[in-house]
């Protein structure tokens, strides 16, 4: 089991074994899921290989207080 799979419901399931890509969704609340789209403005589709925590982009650096965000 994965720990990226998870249905529309939220729960876990297997990953087919010719599965090659995720296509990356983000869920809400309520409705359908939202695709997450990457910096080019595609639909963002990962090998299958990635795993969450080596992925998953770290947040930018915020500015530091009081310098207007300027260097």
């Amino acid at each position: 089991m994965s720990e990226l799979a998870f249905n529309l419901n939220g729960e876990p399931f297997e990953v087919p074994g010719t599965a090659i890509s995720w296509r990356v969704r983000k869920l809400k609340p309520k409705g359908a899921p939202e695709v997450v789209y990457g910096r080019e403005g595609t639909p963002l589709v990962l090998p299958i290989d990635k795993r969450a925590p080596t992925y998953l982009p770290r947040p930018a650096p915020a500015p530091a207080r009081g310098s207007g965000g300027k260097p």
